[in-house]
């Protein structure tokens, strides 16, 4: 989708001035083209250029320069409402209406739903031991800042019993504080020899 691709392009924070100075006066001169005028008033395209590229730092700096150029375009083809002329108030009632539009809300739903897969995928890929070094890093962050450690203890011995097959996560018995119940019967875990060792 063409739209997809453009929303994972350059975004306009990470362009200098002058860099989205020229992108903005290209893209204004070629509205003048697709609405149908035969020329265009280069001072005009200064005057309007200016002013958008600070709207666009301020208010879309989020969106991608092939986001503009998509918006802009479909503005030229009448779908972001009624041509009022080459001017800034076009320009900004095309970005408002892009940016609040159905297809452009979907798009970004997809992208948001696929880097939340990947950021699971890369948290299921640790091994066991990039797991056990996250929770050291954690708790020596909290002994950094003089934290209680308590709190860091039920959900690791949790995930340690997870692990090991003593304990599932679709267990409906299981309570975090049932957590110093297992630990004063070790009987549970010789039972299993899988011993637990919290210190």
């Amino acid at each position: 989708m063409k739209l997809y691709k453009a929303m994972h392009e350059r975004k306009i924070k990470d362009m200098s001035q002058k860099e989205l100075t020229e992108f903005v006066s290209s893209q204004i001169v070629q509205c003048y083209f697709m609405v149908g005028y035969q020329t265009y008033e280069e001072k005009a395209v200064g005057v309007i250029s200016a002013k958008l590229v600070s709207d666009l730092f301020q208010c879309y700096s989020y969106l991608t320069c092939k986001e503009i150029e998509y918006c802009f375009e479909n503005g030229a083809k009448g779908r972001l409402g009624r041509f009022n002329g080459i001017n800034l108030w076009t320009f900004t009632t095309w970005l408002e209406k892009y940016k609040t539009s159905d297809i452009r809300q979907q798009v970004r739903k997809r992208i948001q739903e696929e880097e939340q897969q990947k950021a699971l995928s890369a948290d299921n890929s640790l091994s066991s031991a990039d797991k056990d070094l996250e929770y050291a890093r954690e708790a020596f962050r909290r002994y950094k800042n003089g934290e209680s450690l308590e709190m860091l203890r039920p959900p690791y011995i949790y995930k340690t019993l997870q692990d090991r097959g003593i304990i599932t996560p679709a267990s409906r018995n299981w309570k975090p504080w049932s957590v110093s119940r297992i630990l004063n019967r070790p009987e549970i875990l010789k039972s299993r020899n899988m011993l637990v060792s919290i210190s």
